[in-house]
């Protein structure tokens, strides 16, 4: 069969025999009540462990994807920061270059109306 490890193995399979024993005391009423018999054999336990084993089994594929999903997103998340913090430094370094050329502008754009108002007075004239 399948090995399972569990924090305490002995205290799962104390309860599945408190259900298997239980399941065979409620037949027991059952079959008083109601005069059909349900049979609770040894092979009833075992179904019932598989059953749990091929539970658990599912559940530790399912936690072990979405941990990985997890680790992959705050992966992600680890590289957008290193990305906007290599962004926030590319500012800082062009920010004086980008002061510089507003300046050059401006400037240039006090020249261009300067010239632009001689040269309608020419064409006035």
């Amino acid at each position: 069969g399948q090995s399972v490890e569990l924090p305490n193995l002995e205290g799962a399979l104390k309860m599945f025999q408190t259900i298997h024993m239980s399941v065979e005391t409620s037949s027991k009423k059952f079959l008083q009540a109601t005069g059909r018999n349900v049979y609770v054999t040894p092979t009833s336990f075992l179904e019932l462990l598989t059953s749990f084993v091929g539970i658990l089994a599912d559940k530790r594929n399912q936690v072990g994807m979405l941990q990985h999903r997890y680790s992959v997103g705050l992966g992600k998340i680890g590289d957008a920061e290193e990305q906007v913090a290599g962004l926030q430094q590319m500012l800082v370094e062009k920010k004086p270059v980008l002061e510089k050329t507003q300046k050059e502008v401006s400037e240039m754009m006090v020249v261009i109306t300067k010239d632009k108002a001689e040269a309608e007075e020419v064409s006035k004239a």
